[in-house]
């Protein structure tokens, strides 16, 4: 006769997140920052943002200019990496 006990301890735990979310730390968001300035964007390759808004996905490729996906959730493009602070930095 199995452990009944064993069995419903194993079903009470949770499972682990996948992979890809437990890394990123921001629940698949990648990387994320929060704005510091206001930023317009010049072009259609830059984003915009206001101070406080949050900016998700970023890839940072250069050491001043970053992209990542606008506040807005639906525009990607580069934006100036020292007008944003990157969440969980002091």
């Amino acid at each position: 006769m199995p452990d009944k006990t064993a069995e419903a301890a194993a079903e009470a735990q949770p499972p682990p997140p996948p992979p890809e979310e437990a890394e990123a730390g921001g629940g698949g968001l990648g990387i994320c920052a929060t704005a510091l300035y206001d930023y317009q964007a010049a072009d259609e390759t830059e984003i915009s943002f206001d101070p406080g808004q949050r900016i998700t996905n970023i890839d940072r490729i250069d050491p001043g200019w970053w992209q990542g996906l606008a506040p807005d959730g639906v525009t990607y493009g580069l934006f100036p990496a020292n007008y944003v602070k990157l969440e969980g930095e002091s």
